[in-house]
């Protein structure tokens, strides 16, 4: 196992066009430098199955797989959300 395979994945679904999107992987990208996590984005209009359980409630976090948070997605809750699964 590599470092890389150790560090945590957080995902944000997304979709085209979401200024509050574009926000939350600002915010991801610097925390996951502070935190030491790799954050994945996906895009939920390319998957029907994703676009119809988050097209209302994008940002969305998740970590290994499952719904953390949904928008909006503010410094603080991010932090507590993650600081609890993250150790």
């Amino acid at each position: 196992m590599t470092a890389n395979d150790a560090t945590p994945v957080v995902t944000l679904y997304v979709t085209n066009e979401c200024h509050l999107c574009e926000e939350a992987q600002g915010l991801l990208h610097r925390l996951g430098r502070e935190m030491g996590f790799r954050l994945e984005t996906v895009n939920i209009q390319g998957d029907r199955s994703l676009y119809e359980r988050f097209r209302y409630s994008v940002p969305v976090l998740a970590l290994e797989g499952e719904p953390v948070l949904s928008a909006p997605l503010d410094e603080g809750r991010v932090r507590e959300a993650l600081g609890q699964r993250l150790g």
